[in-house]
């Protein structure tokens, strides 16, 4: 069982979370 829209989310909440950090 492959899960590659797990990995594209887990990049993508990466970036959100690294945004989000950098904005507060």
């Amino acid at each position: 069982i492959y899960k590659p829209m797990l990995d594209r989310y887990r990049k993508i909440i990466g970036q959100l979370l690294a945004e989000q950090n950098q904005s507060s």
